[in-house]
């Protein structure tokens, strides 16, 4: 599935806390879709905010959309990547 990763913390819950704020911003047709946060980086651990469990490109892409009108950044994620690709 497809994710939006709205943000990097130092710290896993506030990374956590983030998600699942933004999360609550999006539309009740998409409660298929919940908070997550996963580590990344080497001598310094970073934790991802995302958002996962879009079905598809143009629903993580709405999504971001109505996010960034709400003054939120984020970037799509595809299936299968640890990796943020920008839009």
């Amino acid at each position: 599935a497809w994710a939006v990763q709205v943000g990097a913390f130092s710290k896993r819950d506030a990374a956590r806390d983030f998600a699942q704020k933004v999360v609550g911003k999006l539309s009740d047709t998409l409660d298929h879709v919940t908070a997550s946060v996963s580590a990344a980086g080497g001598k310094k651990v970073l934790y991802r905010s995302r958002l996962v469990g879009f079905v598809s490109r143009s629903e993580a892409q709405d999504a971001c959309t109505v996010l960034k009108r709400g003054k939120v950044s984020c970037i799509l994620v595809a299936p299968g990547t640890a990796t943020a690709s920008l839009q």
